[in-house]
């Protein structure tokens, strides 16, 4: 993971000459340079604060009866990280993007007309396709696993769609290495929103 002086450094040339951005982070010499030039006007110890936002899903599922009352349901869900870092005297924000694919396994616990309540268990692998820290992109190359125990309300729009918002409690297996708010709380909440379809 690039250091906190490292980044704030690759900021500051991106805003005065944005040009140079690929020959520097693409040349070995060039970035060794920045990162002890960085480093030794930013030490260590003066590490960024980050105040981490809760983070944000969306989604589009299929879900699949096993029984009148207990369905299976995959699908593919966004994600969105947001944090500010407070460092060196400004302030940056950090944003992660990230692409999961779900597996739960959930129950109904209560219908009424269109209106729905129930709850389950699940687990997901997630892919950050974007990281951005103020001007400058990084990498962050790991899969993210996790499990999950949530509940929801839908609200039936068709025979086979739902609209639905589902808070999860989420136990993250693996740590995004730039810090973000799965990495100080991997037992932590999320909200999920979207569009349901039954099979």
């Amino acid at each position: 993971m690039a250091s906190a002086p490292y980044l704030a450094a690759l900021n500051f040339l991106n805003t005065t000459d944005p040009s140079l951005m690929p020959r520097v982070k693409s040349n070995t010499n060039n970035t060794q340079a920045i990162s002890a030039a960085a480093n030794a006007f930013f030490p260590e110890s003066s590490a960024g604060h980050y105040t981490h936002d809760l983070p944000l899903s969306l989604g589009l599922s299929l879900r699949m009866e096993l029984t009148p009352k207990i369905g299976l349901e995959t699908g593919l869900e966004y994600t969105y990280l947001h944090s500010v870092e407070e460092f060196a005297g400004s302030r940056l924000n950090q944003r992660l993007h990230f692409v999961g694919i779900p597996v739960r396994l959930d129950a109904s616990l209560w219908t009424n007309g269109g209106f729905g309540v129930y709850a389950g268990v699940g687990a997901k692998v997630e892919k950050c396709v974007s990281a951005t820290l103020g001007r400058v992109a990084c990498e962050e190359p790991r899969l993210q696993w996790s499990a999950e125990a949530f509940g929801g309300i839908q609200y039936q729009l068709s025979s086979r769609t739902h609209l639905y918002f589902q808070p999860a409690l989420s136990w993250y297996f693996t740590k995004t290495d730039l810090p973000s708010y799965r990495t100080e709380h991997p037992l932590g909440v999320t909200l999920h929103a979207g569009l349901r379809f039954d099979l």
